[in-house]
């Protein structure tokens, strides 16, 4: 199992995830742990639970797609379609902060 969670409080986004692996419902020794946020361009944070080979693949795509990074509507688009084709969950955070109108 793998725990990713975000908390705002007092407009601060705050992102945290383990970084525990496991292979056949075992886990696996700490050395053999992996981070599981990713910082992309476009000034966003992206957190995922499921399998690190496909979110590293995912992010890669993204970099290529989105080189100079794109609006957090877009980002937020792109990581849904994936999380349906592979199974990943992300959490994504705009790092420029709250927007007021």
């Amino acid at each position: 199992m793998t725990l990713v969670v975000a908390r705002i409080s007092n407009g601060v986004v705050a992102m945290a995830v383990d970084t525990l692996l496991t292979e056949h419902d075992v886990a696996l020794p700490v050395s053999k742990g992996t981070l599981k946020i990713c910082f992309l361009p476009g000034r966003i944070c992206v957190g995922f639970a499921n399998s690190p080979e496909l979110a590293e693949r995912d992010f890669q795509n993204f970099i290529n797609k989105f080189p100079l990074g794109t609006d957090l509507e877009t980002s937020v688009l792109y990581f849904e379609l994936s999380s349906k084709n592979t199974g990943n969950d992300y959490i994504i955070a705009s790092c420029d902060g709250p927007k007021e109108s």
